[in-house]
């Protein structure tokens, strides 16, 4: 029993370290963000990311089961894992301009609480009923893109 107990143990830390270095790998995205000074150039990054998160992923997301849709990426020999990846990438770059712009602009900026109550939003608690990803990966999503302004010291916990 206790052997069994112990190779247990070892399988949990195993699955933990996997999924560790899993996740800490999905951040590629957001690795690639610089710091701008300039809040109006931070604040333009993040419209153009939410329009390409809009055309890109909510398009997808409200379309993928439509039979005209699939019939439009078949007639453009386009692969339907294609388009998801592109969406999917399109909501990281989205989340890691989001976090960007909340960490980097001013809290007196006029428009910091938008920016704030968007960031919120995005949690999976506060979006329910638009979720498109599931609860976990939405979750993750958002770790990774606030994990580089935590390791930057620009995020304190």
């Amino acid at each position: 029993m206790n052997q069994t107990m112990n190779r247990k143990k070892i399988k949990l830390v195993v699955l933990n370290f996997i999924l560790g270095f899993v996740f800490s790998n999905l951040s590629l995205a957001t690795d690639k963000i610089i710091a701008h000074p300039n809040s109006e150039e931070l604040l333009d990054k993040l419209n153009i990311a939410r329009d390409l998160k809009q055309k890109k992923h909510d398009h997808y997301e409200i379309n993928k089961w439509k039979p005209s849709f699939q019939k439009l990426l078949k007639e453009n020999g386009v692969k339907r894992s294609t388009v998801r990846r592109q969406a999917k990438d399109s909501l990281v770059e989205y989340l890691a301009r989001l976090t960007t712009t909340y960490v980097l602009l001013p809290e007196n900026h006029p428009l910091f609480p938008k920016v704030k109550e968007e960031l919120i939003a995005q949690h999976p608690e506060n979006c329910k009923k638009k979720l498109t990803e599931s609860y976990h990966n939405q979750l993750s999503l958002i770790s990774n893109a606030c994990h580089p302004e935590l390791i930057k010291g620009r995020i304190l916990p």
